[in-house]
């Protein structure tokens, strides 16, 4: 019961990403800092989610909690590569700032 309960919230942090709740990714974060580094099916982290929805300030956020610009989902895609794809071009930007200008 308790494995669910934690899948169950870890995509709850997933879904916050991805609209760009921080209200509820603070929350969870705080409840579990680890999930910061949690990972879907297709590889993919809280911040690969941040930034394909383009959230600037979410991004920052989960980078200031230790989350890792340069992570690669399953097929090989960093959090700059969701944010390039969605043309969020200053969310991208900040990531390869982050990255100090190399996340390949």
């Amino acid at each position: 019961m308790e494995e669910v309960q934690t899948m169950s919230r870890s995509r709850m942090l997933m879904t916050a990403c991805q609209s760009g709740d921080i209200e509820t990714a603070k929350r969870l974060l705080s409840e579990k800092p680890q999930w910061v580094a949690t990972t879907d099916k297709a590889g993919l982290q809280p911040i690969h989610y941040a930034a394909q929805g383009g959230h600037l300030e979410m991004v920052s956020f989960l980078l200031a909690a230790g989350a890792r610009a340069e992570a690669l989902t399953i097929d090989g895609k960093n959090a700059m590569d969701f944010a390039l794809i969605n043309n969020h071009m200053n969310v991208a930007n900040a990531l390869w700032v982050e990255a100090g200008g190399s996340l390949h």
